[in-house]
């Protein structure tokens, strides 16, 4: 019986001492929870851009025939549709290529 308590007893504190290793092991390394030394960097935060209307989108050979530059500000204007939208260049294309876009353009032709 003294056998099995001694190694029940030895077990037990195998375990332990496990279990301390691996704390100390953790706060050796880089701490990254909240508190002065462990503070994280603050990400720099960006302004979104925003884009204006480029006079270049008007000599575009395929853009030339139905864009044009809004009354109202610096967005885009389809002369087909009337319709004004953002001036973002995957836009502009994605208008063109729409069946919106382009049933119009061609009941134009």
């Amino acid at each position: 019986m003294a056998k099995r308590a001694d190694s029940a007893e030895k077990l037990v504190n195998d375990i332990r001492s496990d279990d301390s290793d691996e704390s100390s092991k953790s706060s050796e390394g880089i701490e990254s929870g909240p508190g002065p030394s462990g503070a994280k960097k603050k990400r720099k935060k960006y302004k979104p851009y925003n884009q204006v209307f480029r006079n270049e989108w008007l000599a575009n050979s395929e853009m030339k025939s139905w864009l044009a530059r809004d009354q109202k500000g610096q967005n885009a204007y389809c002369k087909f549709c009337n319709y004004s939208m953002k001036p973002k260049l995957s836009v502009l294309q994605a208008h063109m290529r729409s069946t919106k876009g382009t049933g119009r353009l061609n009941k134009r032709k």
